[in-house]
């Protein structure tokens, strides 16, 4: 019986141990030597399948979510090779090295992972990470005369700005928006302010011939960020390596043209994140609106006479946004005028999510509702968050499309300027 019962907790633990090296194996670190002698760490998550994935970080790094896909995609039997470019070259976070990096890492990474695979490789990333993938793989055209290895490029919210404009004006983009045709499968959030920048991007890649294929994620500003997912959000994600798997069956379809567009030389990279408020350039006309608050009353803004009012689009998952209430609460107690009012515009989200945030946060100011973001729409909101400041003729004077200190003495003393005009 001792024996017995020796046998079978022994067998039990090879079996662990087998499971756990098994398990263990299928993921590893692999340093490889790029030009320039840079050492790239790729997290290489092992699949038995005839298709690898090239998954490049955006400008903040890889998340934890990044991380939980590429393992449902192994199991899935897609490969995923992760790279971050920008902490491969100790690069600071942010949009201007992804507008900095010109795409040889790329290129080389696309010819590399095919070489240690065989496999057809598909590249990924989202937003500002867009900029080197699309780069890299027009450089990977005009590199290789073998065109069939690579399927295209799978993008998730792509951002191609040069910059951020100003409140009120479109954005410019990047030479590479206007020199891409390989097959592209688009995953946009509706929940971001980029959403409604879309048609722009899309009207460049089809006059460029470029196989795009568009999926609109209702209801999500970002499948990787790591804050807690709600029910719908973990659906979502759950369902996404099947989408992405398919996606990439869809790409393969198509080949990858020989030649690449000419393309324009890309200037220096731009920051367009204000750092005070700007006077306005647009149109001045604002655009009424007529929502309820979270507390269920009624805002109805025909023309804006009257008051100086201040509208601030936000959202809760956007940090800035986040950061900057405090300071509009103290803007709004240092002013304490009658003809001064504070509106705030949440972007999309359900009352339930804005309730719970108010639970934690203290807003001393109306929060209205734009439900589908329609309202921001018409605003033209690029990113959260963005504030106008209309003087007592209902006209825009003012913009800010980030964050900033409200209570600084230049925003008080700039609004009592208008408060006390005629």
């Amino acid at each position: 019986m001792y024996k017995s019962k020796l046998i079978s907790y022994l067998l039990f633990i090879i079996t662990v141990f087998i499971t756990y090296s098994a398990s263990a194996s299928s993921n590893e670190t692999v340093i490889e030597i790029l030009s320039e002698n840079i050492d790239a760490e790729f997290k290489r998550h092992k699949a038995s399948g005839e298709h690898v994935i090239l998954w490049i970080a955006p400008e903040y790094g890889f998340h934890e979510g990044q991380h939980e896909m590429a393992e449902l995609l192994s199991k899935q039997g897609i490969e995923v090779w992760m790279f971050n470019i920008a902490e491969s070259l100790f690069l600071t976070k942010g949009s201007l090295v992804m507008k900095g990096l010109k795409g040889d890492y790329v290129k080389e990474a696309i010819s590399l992972i095919h070489k240690k695979t065989k496999k057809k490789v598909t590249v990924i990333s989202s937003f500002y990470g867009s900029i080197p993938v699309l780069r890299g793989i027009r450089k990977w055209q005009q590199s290789t005369s073998d065109h069939t290895y690579l399927n295209g490029a799978i993008l998730f919210s792509p951002v191609l700005y040069d910059a951020i404009p100003p409140l009120g004006e479109d954005p410019t983009y990047l030479p590479i928006a206007d020199a891409t045709n390989i097959p592209i499968m688009i995953f946009q959030g509706g929940n971001i302010g980029s959403r409604w920048q879309l048609p722009i991007l899309l009207n460049k890649l089809y006059k460029n011939n470029s196989q795009t294929y568009v999926q609109i994620m209702p209801g999500v500003s970002s499948v990787f960020f790591n804050h807690k997912k709600t029910e719908y959000m973990y659906d979502f994600f759950k369902n996404m390596p099947v989408k992405i798997k398919t996606a990439i069956n869809v790409l393969s379809q198509n080949a990858i043209p020989p030649k690449v567009l000419t393309k324009k030389a890309m200037g220096k990279p731009k920051q367009g994140i204000d750092i005070d408020i700007k006077p306005y350039r647009g149109n001045i006309k604002a655009i009424p609106f007529n929502l309820n608050s979270i507390s269920n009353k009624q805002y109805n803004r025909k023309n804006f006479k009257g008051k100086v009012t201040l509208i601030n689009f936000w959202a809760t998952w956007c940090p800035p946004c986040v950061k900057e209430i405090p300071s509009l609460n103290k803007l709004a107690k240092d002013i304490n005028h009658p003809n001064f009012e504070i509106l705030s515009i949440n972007f999309a989200e359900p009352t339930k999510v804005i309730d719970k945030f108010l639970t934690q946060f203290k807003v001393d100011f109306p929060i209205l509702l734009d439900s589908d973001g329609s309202l921001s729409r018409k605003w033209k909101i690029i990113v959260f968050p963005s504030t106008y400041i209309l003087d007592k003729k209902g006209e825009i004077r003012y913009g800010v499309n980030a964050a900033i200190e409200w209570d600084s003495e230049n925003v008080k003393t700039t609004i009592m300027k208008l408060l006390n005009e005629k």
